[in-house]
């Protein structure tokens, strides 16, 4: 034997439902027919979406950058007494893209992409109950930036200037973008072999070199 459950569509949650079903035996004469078995079927209520939070490997720095892999783990709980979390949707777009539906509570997400990758993502309950979604932006740079030097005024053909020399860097970066590089270094000293050095710095933390030889009479 079974039945159907219909219960109110605005009952609060946690509100149990309890229903009694009375079994009468055909087989048996009307005249000396008896209530069979009675049985109570008690149903809870459950109309609260769960919850899911998302947990970064890799924290991102002041600029919202990282440059290392990420790992995201998202972690779904149903309310106390509710259906259960029936799986996890999430769904990436940008430098990484894929999309998943996980019939579990928890899973984890490697993002090895360079770029801007955009999460987003929300889970199901037992009972149909649906996240709202909710999104998280991430950034990954892994490659340094690049860097020259420059002197000028440009040495002779024996690699000697006899004036001051101001040696300027240059930097790019593709990714993430310059955040700072060494200003403009004049030299008045004279000598030979004067190593001047200058770096450059990426939005992600990466860092880049290089360096200038000057012969100075």
């Amino acid at each position: 034997m079974s039945f159907n459950i219909n219960a109110k569509p605005d009952l609060a949650d946690g509100t149990e439902v309890i229903n009694f079903a009375t079994v009468y035996f055909l087989s048996v004469p009307e005249a000396t027919r008896t209530n069979g078995t009675v049985n109570r079927v008690t149903t809870t209520i459950d109309n609260v979406a769960p919850t899911t939070t998302a947990t970064i490997s890799s924290i991102p720095n002041q600029a919202g950058w990282n440059n290392t892999d990420v790992t995201i783990t998202l972690t779904s709980t149903d309310n106390e007494n509710g259906s259960g979390v029936k799986g996890i949707h999430y769904k990436l777009t940008g430098s990484t893209q894929d999309e998943q539906t996980i019939q579990d509570d928890t899973t984890q997400i490697a993002i090895s992409n360079e770029g801007i990758t955009n999460l987003a993502y929300y889970a199901v309950d037992n009972e149909g109950n649906t996240e709202e979604k909710k999104s998280l932006e991430l950034k990954s740079d892994k490659t340094p930036p690049t860097i020259s030097a420059t002197p000028l005024p440009e040495p002779n053909s024996n690699s000697w200037n006899n004036a001051n020399v101001t040696v300027t860097f240059t930097a790019q970066d593709t990714i993430s973008g310059v955040a700072t590089v060494t200003q403009p270094q004049t030299i008045t000293t004279e000598g030979k072999s004067q190593i001047i050095c200058g770096e450059a710095v990426d939005l992600a933390g990466n860092t880049a070199s290089t360096s200038a030889t000057l012969n100075i009479d």
